[in-house]
Parts: C-alpha cells; sequence; structure tokens
C-alpha cells in the first residue's frame, strides 16, 4: 500500500548494487546509515502524508497545530517553524482560519501585535491526528526490536544536535 515497507527500504539500501560492488566494498560503514535514511525517508514521509490526508490537512498545516499547541504564536514565529516565507504563512494562517482551525488575538503585551491560537475545532483535530499518529507510531514500533528503537532514539538525538550546531553537548552520556 505504501510502496516498499521501512524495513525493506532499510535492507535494499544495505545490499549491494550492480556495478557497484567495488566502490561500495571500499566505503567506509559510517555511511551505511545515511544512505538508509534517503531510502528511508520518502517511506516515512509518504505514510505521513497519508495519514494527515485522511483528516484533510497538508503535513504544513498538522505542523502551525502543533506550533500553536505549545502556545499562541506570532505569524514570524508560525514561518520559522514551518519553514515558509511570511507570505506563505499567511496565507496557511487564513486557510485554517476558514476551517475554524486557528483565530487571531490581540498580543497581551503588545496591542499592535497579532497571536494564532488554536480554537476548539483546531484543539481536536490535532488530537485526532496524534491518535492516527500514535497508531502508526506503534505499528512501526512493533516491527522493530527494542534494541532498535533504542538505537533509533539514540541516533536521532545525536542526529538533531549535530543539525542545530549543538553536536558537542550532550543530555546524557551513551
Amino acid at each position: 500500500m505504501y510502496g516498499v515497507p521501512v524495513a525493506d527500504a532499510m535492507r535494499a539500501s544495505m545490499a549491494p548494487r550492480p556495478g557497484r560492488r567495488a566502490r561500495r566494498a571500499a566505503a567506509p560503514p559510517i555511511e551505511e546509515p545515511w544512505r538508509t535514511l534517503r531510502d528511508v525517508y520518502p517511506v516515512l514521509r509518504q505514510r505521513w502524508s497519508d495519514l494527515l490526508a485522511n483528516y484533510g490537512m497538508p503535513f504544513s498545516e498538522y505542523r502551525v497545530l502543533e506550533r500553536c499547541a505549545r502556545a499562541p504564536a506570532m505569524a514570524s514565529e508560525i514561518a520559522l517553524a514551518v519553514g515558509l516565507t511570511p507570505a506563505g504563512a499567511t496565507d496557511l494562517i487564513r486557510r485554517l482560519e476558514r476551517r475554524h482551525l486557528v483565530a487571531r488575538v490581540r498580543h497581551p503585551d503588545d496591542r499592535r501585535a497579532v497571536l494564532i491560537r488554536l480554537t476548539g475545532a483546531g484543539k481536536r483535530r490535532r488530537r485526532e491526528v496524534r491518535a492516527g499518529a500514535s497508531a502508526l507510531v506503534r505499528e512501526l514500533n512493533a516491527a522493530m526490536t527494542p534494541a532498535e528503537r533504542r538505537a533509533l532514539a539514540a541516533g536521532l538525538a545525536g542526529l538533531s544536535r549535530a543539525l542545530r550546531g549543538e553536536a558537542g553537548r550532550r543530555t546524557r552520556e551513551a
């Protein structure tokens, strides 16, 4: 249903490819996780897209709901969190407003500023999507051993630190 299952994509990324055997054999093993990540990412992204399609919501809209669930946010903060231009974030916020999932409210400390907050309908939609996401996570976790889940969590935490420029900081030593 989703193309290549995640486990198959991981195995395929590690299998030798015709004509590349010599070069692949010479490649340091450290490159293998990156190949796996590259091959698995589109599969995982498609699973998320399919899940969100059940709720009539693209990933960018869901990210706005997640961001505003923490606290009301200014449009510029939403643009940064979602990876859009300010104009793109404004369009996205308008779409969510038309569906009554978010509302604009005055900033309590700055009367000139506007915050975007979740409405009751937005909170309900976020809970529904999160329940579907939990089912997807349970499905993926069931296909992995506890050791694989721990390794994934540790690896993703390290990748997150590296991408944020925090490679030298660790919350706990392995």
